[in-house]
């Protein structure tokens, strides 16, 4: 019984096993050290390999080969340009390295690889270009963040319509209502992935490849959406008719189902909900993204309450028809509440040291001239890397103003908007100097 025992002791308790019990025989007393040495060797070579596979996949997403006399301006932002010579002894190397599986061999392996990245980075070319890609990329982040949530941005930049998520790969028109549209989930979760990802993207070759990915999961899951052919399918719900048997309320009914009970009026820069002037039926339905054409109600405003501390405005509403009516209530989000200030506040305290002053590339024109010409994106990040690359290393995101001038000072100035995530972000202004 005692030896059985001794087979379940971990590697490391061997020792301590063996002077316990000296009375088993020698060949239960001295295990073979053989599997110890093994399993050394294969963690060395497993990870060995492991660091010849990321050397492998850097080369193929950052360096590029190039013909004598190309500049840093033809060669893209994050990647690095390098002869073909110098390319193809650095793959022999990495090829060589492959080929090593024994352990005594590692580590002059690993010191010859090393040498020739070395070597592969003695006189490769850091680019400048400024990729388009790059710009949609920040475009597409800010336009997120500022909608509050994935759906959000779908239903207000790129759908317009209001819409489902189903199970159902096969969609069936007659059991979605008319006014929307039916998306799988299986296409939807990959398109809110791409997304995801998007938006964890720091590194130009990271930003490449999620706006790449995120263009290609768009397009797919606008080909997979399906209308709805039936009006009175409950919204928002799958092959679920309304429980109406008079016509009229079952207008009255689908109307003001289409009408989510929450939504989210995205502002930027937030205000507060007792500055939003108050609405009509026109500004309350173009903020649900929905028409009520074909159910023939009358919609109107009861009452609007407006929440300082939530951040919130209660709106009313009433559908009616032929004498027949109902109400409900809509809860609309997205003004200063007095969390989302305290976040912005925080936000702005944690970035207070970020640099703010810069100096222009534009030396020959006065601040008048130039100005206008700091209303597009691409030329701030072209002109403001170290701002830009502050805010991806930080994961925020920026929007800006118009821009405004002095030429007494000679500076051209931009208010920005900065934020982080969901909800928080503060105002700063960007002094650029140097104007003629």
């Amino acid at each position: 019984m005692r030896k059985s025992k001794l087979i379940f002791l971990s590697l490391g308790s061997i020792t301590t096993a063996l002077v316990a019990t000296s009375s088993f025989s020698c060949s239960c007393l001295n295990p073979n050290p053989e599997p110890k040495k093994t399993i050394i060797k294969e963690s060395q070579l497993r990870k060995f390999k492991a660091y010849i596979a990321s050397k492998e996949e850097e080369i193929s997403k950052i360096y590029v080969v190039i013909l004598k006399g190309t500049t840093a301006e033809w060669i893209y932002s994050g990647q690095k340009g390098v002869t073909k010579e110098k390319l193809d002894s650095f793959t022999k190397a990495l090829n060589e390295a492959k080929k090593v599986t024994d352990e005594n061999k590692i580590a002059d392996a690993k010191i010859k690889l090393d040498n020739a990245f070395k070597e592969l980075n003695n006189g490769a070319i850091e680019g400048k270009k400024f990729l388009t890609e790059k710009l949609e990329f920040h475009r597409i982040k800010w336009q997120i963040l500022t909608a509050a949530s994935i759906e959000n941005y779908l239903l207000e930049k790129i759908l317009n319509l209001q819409f489902i998520v189903v199970d159902n790969d096969v969609r069936d028109p007659h059991k979605i209502n008319s006014k929307q549209i039916a998306f799988s989930k299986r296409e939807f979760d990959r398109y809110v992935k791409a997304i995801e990802k998007l938006l964890q993207a720091k590194t130009t070759i990271e930003m490449i490849e999620a706006y790449a990915m995120l263009k290609g999961a768009l397009e797919e899951v606008k080909l997979d959406g399906v209308r709805g052919e039936n009006s009175y399918i409950i919204p928002f719900e799958y092959g679920k008719e309304i429980d109406e048997k008079d016509d009229d309320m079952k207008d009255i009914v689908t109307s003001l189902a289409l009408i989510p009970n929450v939504v989210y009026s995205p502002k930027y820069p937030r205000v507060k909900i007792s500055e939003e002037p108050q609405w009509n039926v026109y500004d309350l339905l173009a903020k649900c993204y929905v028409n009520l054409n074909g159910y023939a109600v009358n919609l109107t405003i009861v009452s609007q309450t407006d929440d300082e501390e939530k951040g919130t405005r209660t709106v009313k509403i009433k559908a009616e028809k032929n004498g027949k009516f109902k109400e409900k209530d809509v809860v609309f989000h997205g003004f200063e509440s007095k969390e989302s200030k305290q976040r912005s506040d925080a936000l702005k305290e944690k970035h207070k040291s970020m640099k703010l002053e810069f100096t222009t590339q534009y030396t020959d024109k006065k601040a008048s001239e130039a100005y206008e010409i700091y209303d597009h994106e691409d030329v701030v990040a072209k002109e403001l890397p170290e701002l830009i690359q502050y805010l991806n290393d930080n994961n925020l995101h920026f929007g800006h103003a118009e821009p405004t001038f002095d030429d007494a000072k000679k500076e051209v100035y931009l208010n920005i908007h900065i934020a982080e995530a969901f909800g928080a972000y503060f105002e700063t202004t960007i002094t650029i100097k140097g104007f003629k």
